[in-house]
């Protein structure tokens, strides 16, 4: 058992009233287990001393039949089903002490979120001799640590393991699990597995999915399910035996602290989640501030929207939503997120100016508020009177707010000062009623004074902020500071171990509402593309374990916060990531355990790269492949065939249907609907249980423009907020009509003036998509109020494309929706595309996850083998695609277009009856409707992609035929026009999304892609441009080259830069994308030193190891860096240049192994940060960082990997030794020591390393 000063955060003391007790005169031990359970429930207290509480209290049980013998304090209890003798069932405990099986499952959730368990156990020192689960399901089974001890692993019997051990006089190989550090998930179905020797006290809490589910009743699965068990829909028997792999996130033996300061990542499963990583929830900050408190929230794996007006003084830490919290429009946008959103916590700290105490002290400013005048007193000068109206308005409306929350569920916080007179303000009572009260000072969580605040929240759990002074010798003063500006402005801001602690309370409301932090997978890329930033989890993370503790007095650190020896069970080198001075109790301290430089290697020689993985594409396209793979080629047209007649004879039957919706719809969305099947693309959707439920209503009665726009569940969460509401808009009609129509009638006439007139005049009499032409008068007398839209045009391929300014008329300032669009079609094709050609040439088993957890296995179908990866692709658009949906007759008085008549020069109005090119809403409502088109095709068994309207395909050359008539059949069926003259026939090679993407070498497992000629041509002329002035300037570049918005002038290494570039588009290699899955990375370490007083060596060296899959031995190399390099690096005066190291490093390693590397999936480890992101980026604003890394752009032109880089922290850096003359922390493996040459002067470095 842990000492008594090692408590964890969720000490009981922070949550009264305090749990039942045994003196309650419970004498049945299931009830006392139960009450145990209920409060800790209640209380949101999930931690691994209370499970271990219960178990203390359950009644003991024999386990010798299943367990090797152990010590007296031998324990297990287990809750959820059981499957015995071939019949599925509910245990008995589970129906004694339901609040115990559902608390059981809740901490299960926090650890392992995505994984799917029928029953869950706790096991107290029980030894399990080796054994296999046979009768379970095949999902892995998850262990969890819920005690620290040593030793222990779980050995799991698998031929691929790098691990051996002795069992019974034989010996085994496998992977060795060191489950006292972190959870696992492995496969206990298939794999034998039993227990190693320990010590200390072990416990485990373990999930587990017995087999037959079929057999598990209906009433049970609901029972079950309700409790929080995540039951597989189907029974899962079968499939190739995965690997162990780790499962790195909430401690339970550190509750309320996350394993990590950032969202954290796991290596890999063998067969990864197909879900794209999701955000975290979201936290609201209102008068954000300085949005400290919501930087911190992000990095905890929140996802945030700090609040404030735009004239906010502070200078913001992350991106603010400006909100003037005075306006009723602004607390509808809230209200909308909050319906819209998952939100952990609304956090809100008012203005507290007119409020303040200090207003009571003289000499001081007026007193602004009294008891009896607590809304402000009658002679308060007008300056005061207008503060006190706006701080009035935040404060009655935040109040509303905050009762509209509680009924959506939403957890709520605010923040004063505790002398503020808010507290005292009528509207305050509903939160007073409701809420729980936490004063706490300053200095307490590291503040220089002892500023005391108060927080009112939702939940209990804000006592753990109570903190008060921990007993400091003295405080900073209050007053006028050194540079004549109040102290009360320095203390605005929420000190960090503050913001740490509120960022406890934010996750333990998040574990209550079972909302995951961030996300756990590896990040994700895109068309084989590495995004930027350092917000993005990483394939490792940074702690193998974050331990908290409460030490009697500070823990011994060195210059970098990390301990100089073992404190409390936490071992030497952890590293001190926070601390709380709780006075008498002690200081909590936060630690992060690093893994060794072995731990760390092993760990990630688990991990496959990141373009190997299925997480990109959505299930239905995942359905789509598996069925490509797994059926023939007549199979696959059979099918086809059939579900295309299907659904024509549905048609049929349900044009009754469709014409009972088409006598509900207005005149104008009748007519653009005319040929669309909306009740047949209802049924189709609803058949794979599509999300977007309301789209088809919607459609029917027209899309919206503005107003908070219905979540569709398609795209992915994030806030777009309108910053007027739609009446606010309306009512300002007369000026903004007059703005625009004064501007239409100055501004001259253009050469493209005519043509855009007369496909404006077409649009509306043939096409019957405006109606018009109409003058400003005859439109005044339809609408009360309206506001016209200025049409301009663009010029594409020399054809004129009309466009609506929606932003200039405020129309897309009125318009709200809480999700934000990713496109992914370019990702879409070339995975499916890597995918098909592997399997195509390669052949075997198939093993393919869905989001729920559901795995598709088969064998790729024989007859593929003869013709192999013959791939074909093609293109098809979308006719006029805005164009074919309906717009709201309620915003046809929003989207006049307003042009002037060539010919008379007077203006012309048309009354929008399709959805605008130019709206916001309108890109919003059309990918609706198109990513469902795509969808519904997957189902249908195409393999394609869409980007509004244009849709990719990809297929085999035997089923080409099919193909393209399945989806023209398709659109065709469901009333979409496409435009014949564009769909391009299936070829090797075909012109999409800007560029050509060429499949001809598909049989040898090749992708090349390569920009379009003409976009090559006019890149280049453009570059010759720049090169001749030797400037940027942005109204002569093209529109895809970017958004630069100032000219820039180039120095030497922008020139150099370009002419890089021009030599490849005009002679540069297609892009290859080499078709593979699940193939074992190369991985390299780099690490740099910089040691001015070294006397064993020069002051800079660079060391680098390498691992190559299926070898036993490391390549390994340790150099100084010539002395003229290091002088040029400090020419400009910087003596500290540890970054140019460390780049050097890591380019050094990529230039010398390149022909190991060459086509390779390569992970390159880098610990220190700033070369790290420079390597992602491939460029630097500081002219010697570009230098560099111009040494890298040759080699990977001619060469090229496929290469991601990732974080290793230093301590776990297994080539720290090497870059320091030493091959120690290497003795694990057989080392080929090498001496590269130094890229810039082609001379072999100085090795500091030696073999022997």
């Amino acid at each position: 058992m842990e000492p008594a000063a090692e408590q964890s955060l969720n000490d009981s003391t922070c949550f009264p009233p305090e749990p039942p007790r045994k003196a309650a005169k419970l004498d049945d031990a299931f009830a006392f287990c139960e009450s145990l359970a209920s409060h800790f429930l209640q209380s949101s207290d999930f931690s691994a001393n209370n499970i271990a509480a219960i178990l203390d209290a359950f009644p003991s049980e024999d386990h010798t039949r299943t367990w090797l013998e152990s010590d007296g304090d031998s324990k297990a209890i287990t809750v959820g089903a059981c499957n015995r003798g071939g019949v599925t069932a509910i245990r008995r405990n589970t129906r004694r002490m339901p609040a115990v099986a559902k608390y059981l499952a809740a901490c299960l959730r926090l650890v392992a979120p995505q994984c799917e368990f029928t029953s869950v156990s706790v096991h107290r020192n029980l030894q399990a001799p080796m054994h296999q689960d046979s009768f379970n399901s095949s999902v892995p089974n998850v262990v969890v640590p819920l005690s620290f001890f040593s030793g222990g692993h779980i050995f799991v019997v698998h031929p691929e393991g790098p691990d051996q051990t002795f069992y019974e006089d034989a010996s085994w190989t496998g992977f060795k699990l060191d489950c006292a550090t972190h959870a696992w998930a492995f496969d206990a179905k298939h794999c034998k597995h039993f227990t190693l020797p320990w010590q200390g006290s072990r416990s485990l809490l373990v999930a587990f999915t017995v087999g037959h589910l079929s057999g598990l009743a209906s009433d049970d699965r609901e029972f079950l399910t309700s409790l929080g068990f995540k039951i597989p829909s189907r029974d899962v028997q079968q499939g190739p035996t995965m690997k162990p792999y780790p499962l790195q996130g909430y401690d339970l033996r550190c509750p309320q602290v996350s394993t990590d300061s950032a969202p954290l990542t796991q290596p890999s499963p063998a067969f990864p989640s197909a879900e794209l990583p999701a955000d975290g929830p979201l936290v609201i900050e209102l008068c954000a501030g300085s949005a400290i408190l919501s930087q911190t929230a992000a990095s905890r794996g929140f996802a945030i929207m700090p609040v404030d007006h735009a004239h906010n003084r502070h200078t913001p830490k992350c991106k603010m939503v400006n909100l003037d919290l005075t306006q009723s429009h602004s607390w509808e946008v809230l209200k909308f997120v909050i319906k819209s959103r998952r939100v952990a916590m609304v956090f809100a700290a008012p203005p507290c100016g007119t409020c303040s105490a200090a207003r009571h002290f003289r000499p001081g400013p007026p007193v602004l508020r009294t008891t009896s005048h607590p809304w402000g007193v009658p002679w308060a000068s007008t300056r005061d009177w207008v503060k006190l109206k706006a701080a009035n308005a935040i404060y009655k409306q935040l109040c509303a707010f905050l009762e509209l929350c509680d009924q959506h569920s939403v957890p709520w916080c605010v923040e004063n000062p505790t002398n503020s007179t808010l507290w005292e303000l009528p509207c305050l009572a509903y939160p007073l009623a409701h809420g729980f009260f936490a004063h706490c000072q300053a200095c307490a969580f590291g503040s220089e004074r002892d500023k005391k605040t108060s927080f009112l929240c939702s939940s209990s759990g804000i006592s753990r902020m109570a903190l008060m002074c921990p007993g400091c010798k003295q405080h900073a003063t209050w007053g006028l500071t050194s540079d004549d500006t109040f102290a009360t402005a320095e203390e605005a801001a929420y000190p960090p171990a503050m913001c740490q602690a509120l960022c406890d309370v934010f996750e333990s409301e998040a574990a209550r509402l079972n909302y995951v932090l961030g996300s756990a997978q590896p990040l994700l890329a895109r068309a084989h593309k590495q995004p930027r930033g350092r917000l993005h989890p990483q394939l490792l993370s940074e702690h193998a374990a974050v331990l908290s503790r409460l030490l009697p007095r500070a823990p011994p650190l060195n210059h970098k916060r990390c301990l100089t020896q073992d404190v409390h069970g936490v071992p030497a080198g952890s590293k001190l990531l926070r601390s709380e001075n709780r006075g008498n109790k002690g200081l909590f301290c936060v630690f992060g355990v690093f893994r060794s430089p072995e731990s760390f290697v092993r760990e990630a020689k688990l991990l496959y790269h990141p373009f190997d993985s299925l997480a990109q594409l959505p299930d239905y396209l995942i359905k789509s492949l598996f069925e490509q793979l797994t059926k023939s080629p007549a199979e696959i047209c059979k099918l086809r065939l059939l579900r295309l007649q299907k659904w024509r004879a549905r048609a049929t039957e349900l044009a009754p249907v469709e014409h009972a919706h088409r006598a509900k719809m207005q005149p104008s969305v009748k007519e653009i609907l005319a040929n669309k099947r909306t009740a047949l693309l209802e049924e189709m959707a609803a058949e794979i249980d599509w999300p977007d439920k309301g789209l088809f209503s919607e459609m029917r009665q027209g899309f919206r423009l503005v107003g908070c726009l219905s979540p569709s569940g398609v795209f992915r969460e994030g806030p777009y907020l309108a910053s007027i509401s739609e009446s606010e808009l309306m009512e300002n009609a007369d000026s903004i009509r007059a703005s625009l129509l004064a501007r239409v009638s100055s501004d001259p006439l253009d050469e493209n003036a005519e043509e855009l007139y007369d496909v404006t005049l077409q649009e509306a009499t043939q096409k019957k998509w405006l109606d018009g032409p109409l003058t400003p008068g005859d439109i005044g007398k339809r609408f009360e109020a309206w506001i016209p839209v200025r049409r301009f045009c663009v010029v594409q391929k020399g054809r004129l494309r009309p466009i609506d300014d929606f932003k200039e008329n405020l129309v897309n300032q009125a318009c709200s929706t809480s999700e934000r669009i990713v496109l992914q079609a370019m990702d879409h094709l070339l995975w499916s595309l890597s995918v098909l050609c592997h399997f195509y040439r390669k052949r075997g088993a198939v093993d393919f996850t869905l989001s729920s957890g559901e795995r598709l296995t088969g064998l790729v179908h024989p007859d593929w083998q003869k013709p192999g990866a013959s791939m074909q692709v093609a293109t098809l658009d979308l006719k006029s695609a805005y164009k074919q949906l309906p717009l709201n007759p309620c915003d046809f008085d929003k989207s006049v277009v307003t042009l002037k008549d060539p010919e008379t020069g007077s203006i012309s109005c048309f009354v929008m009856r399709t959805l605008p090119f130019g709206a916001l809403a309108s890109v919003y409502h059309f990918l609706r409707v198109s990513l469902l088109l795509h969808a519904l095709g997957c189902h249908l068994g195409a393999c394609w992609s869409a980007y509004f309207d244009d849709f990719p395909m990809a297929t085999h050359s035997l089923v080409a035929t099919s193909t393209s008539a399945l989806v023209k059949g398709f659109l065709k069926l469901a009333g979409f026009d496409f435009a014949e003259e564009k769909c391009t026939p299936f070829s090797s090679d075909v012109e999409v999304l800007g560029v050509t993407l060429d499949v001809s070498q598909s049989s040898e497992g090749l992708i090349n892609i390569r920009n379009k000629p003409s976009r090559c041509e006019e890149l280049n002329a453009v570059i010759e441009e720049v090169l001749r002035d030797k400037a940027l300037v942005p109204c002569r570049l093209p529109s895809f080259i970017g958004k630069l918005q100032i000219p820039v002038s180039l120095d030497a290494s922008g020139i150099e830069a370009l002419k890089i570039l021009q030599q490849r588009l005009t002679h540069g290699k297609p892009r290859v994308i080499r078709a593979g899955w699940k193939e074992k990375p190369i991985l390299l370490f780099t690490d740099g030193a910089l040691e001015d007083d070294n006397l064993d060596h020069g002051p800079a060296t660079v060391g680098a190891v390498m691992f190559k899959p299926n070898e036993p031995n490391a390549y390994a190399f340790g150099c100084e860096v010539p002395a003229n390099v290091l002088s040029h690096w400090r020419s400009d005066g910087k003596k500290h240049v540890i970054g140019l190291v460390e780049l050097y490093g890591a380019i050094l390693a990529l230039r010398h192994w390149r022909k190991h590397l060459d086509g390779s999936r390569v992970i390159l480890f880098v610990d220190n940060w700033p070369a790290l992101d420079t390597l992602v980026k491939g460029d630097a604003s500081v002219a010697i960082w570009r230098e560099i890394l111009m040494i890298l752009e040759n080699p990977q032109e001619a060469s090229p990997c496929y290469l991601w880089i990732a974080r290793v922290p230093s301590a776990s850096n297994i080539a720290d030794a090497p870059s320091r003359g030493s091959l120690s922390e290497l003795s694990h493996w057989s080392v080929r020591v090498e001496v590269p040459r130094c890229p810039l002067s082609k001379v072999a470095l100085k090795s500091i390393v030696s073999q022997g």
